[in-house]
């Protein structure tokens, strides 16, 4: 539930507010760096408070627990998971610096295929046979997904200087909508790759 919002002052020279940068806790203050604009004092009267610390040793981090509830399943990649997309029983996941996965959802799930993307994988989303991956600075790809579940590269589409994090294809495949900067969306015409 929120309890309280506060914007960062406009930016003139970049059009925008400025972004929260990091914020710390102080007796009924709530203090924000500012990405552009610096250090402000927000009052939260009854809502902030330091955090206490905590007396004794450090927290501990142990092994990952192995959770025997047969309706749970892991998969792991060795970057970060941003999203996933199922076509059947193949789950395509956007796993950050590891790139492009194809996994099999067949009990246990198994990697089909791990794929160097050439930026970070942010997003993926599948229409019929054709998948897109939003790889951050490397803008879009473009990859047929073959019947046994690897895609396969077929196209770039940059977005120059700007960062692609989110992909949405629009109903019927032929436009994809896409994040791509801070305060950017972009309409791609998807239609002469049917």
């Amino acid at each position: 539930m929120a309890v309280a919002h506060r914007q960062l002052p406009l930016v003139a020279e970049r059009g925008d507010p400025s972004p929260v940068g990091g914020v710390a806790l102080g007796r009924g203050f709530v203090y924000v760096a500012g990405a552009w604009t610096d250090l402000h004092a927000v009052a939260a009267p009854g809502l902030a408070a330091p955090a206490k610390k905590e007396p004794g040793r450090p927290p501990s981090i142990g092994p990952a627990v192995q959770t025997k509830d047969p309706r749970f399943e892991v998969y792991r990649t060795e970057g970060q998971v941003h999203a996933v997309a199922v076509r059947g029983e193949v789950a395509l996941v956007a796993a950050g610096s590891a790139g492009l996965h194809a996994v099999s959802l067949d009990r246990p799930m198994k990697r089909i295929a791990a794929l160097p993307t050439e930026g970070f994988a942010y997003d993926v989303a599948i229409s019929g046979d054709t998948v897109w991956v939003a790889e951050c600075g490397a803008g879009l790809s473009l990859w047929k997904l073959e019947s046994d579940g690897v895609p396969v590269l077929l196209a770039r589409y940059r977005v120059s200087g700007e960062a692609s994090k989110q992909i949405v294809i629009a109903p019927g495949g032929r436009y994809a909508m896409l994040h791509g900067g801070r305060s950017q969306f972009q309409v791609v015409s998807l239609a002469g790759n049917e």
